[in-house]
């Protein structure tokens, strides 16, 4: 039985006008939501490779820094991505040229190229799919003076940089370096790690790498700004570590 209301509309009208008020409204919110969830999804898209994917989950945990929420959708990935570290080809470094790289960094990879141009050392990178993660220069002789000295035919690992760290990206480097300088006929390799830098040591003492007994270097070097000027003219007091090569190493070659 439909009743009337006092200013003449039944109740089933006035039911009927809220739930269509009611529903309007709803549609109105989801347009809405609609609409910022496609610009989180471009800030997400845009600005994910900020992030560091978490090694131990299969989707990666990231957040939208427009929302400072996880996004609405995730990009599924192997718990373990391959790494593919190598020497550097002149068709990676006319890949990074024509790639989206800051001007300092591009810089330190044309360097490094014209570097093992030269003979003078093997620049190795660390690729996932069409992108750079890592990167490592092997000096077919060493920086040091002292190093030159007392090993005489020791190759050494300079400037080792991974990223995001702690995903195997840098151990891949070091290994494709160790098996270069064996490939090379090295009996030793080489490097020096800040005294300060503590995990950095300890990484290198898990793969080998002992202290070789002749006091600390100096690593002397230039930091340059995006324009290529020098800032700061860095004097780092180094361990020096080393580490035998042995028919391991040459084996896999």
């Amino acid at each position: 039985m439909t009743s009337v209301s006092p200013g003449g509309v039944t109740t089933s009208a006035v039911i009927v006008w809220r739930w269509l008020t009611s529903r309007t409204r709803c549609l109105r919110t989801l347009g809405r939501t609609t609409s910022r969830d496609a610009d989180s999804e471009h800030e997400f898209w845009t600005r994910s490779r900020q992030a560091t994917p978490s090694p131990r989950a299969g989707v990666s945990q990231m957040v939208d820094y427009a929302t400072g929420e996880p996004p609405r959708v995730a990009v599924e990935h192997p718990v373990e991505m391959s790494v593919e570290a190598r020497p550097c080809t002149a068709e990676d470094i006319e890949r990074l040229r024509t790639g989206d790289l800051r001007p300092l960094d591009l810089r330190h990879h044309q360097e490094r190229w014209a570097s093992q141009q030269r003979g003078e050392a093997v620049y190795l990178l660390a690729w996932r799919g069409a992108e750079v993660f890592g990167r490592v220069t092997l000096l077919l002789r060493s920086k040091y003076e002292e190093v030159r000295q007392t090993i005489q035919d020791a190759t050494e690992m300079n400037a080792l940089e991974a990223r995001p760290q702690g995903e195997g990206i840098g151990t891949a480097l070091i290994q494709a370096a160790e098996l270069e300088a064996a490939r090379r006929g090295a009996s030793t390799i080489g490097l020096a790690v800040e005294v300060q830098n503590d995990g950095a040591r300890r990484l290198y003492e898990r793969l080998g790498y002992t202290h070789w007994g002749h006091g600390r270097v100096v690593d002397r070097w230039m930091q340059r700004n995006d324009h290529g000027d020098v800032v700061i003219e860095h004097a780092d007091e180094c361990f020096y570590l080393t580490k035998r090569l042995g028919s391991s190493a040459a084996a896999a070659v």
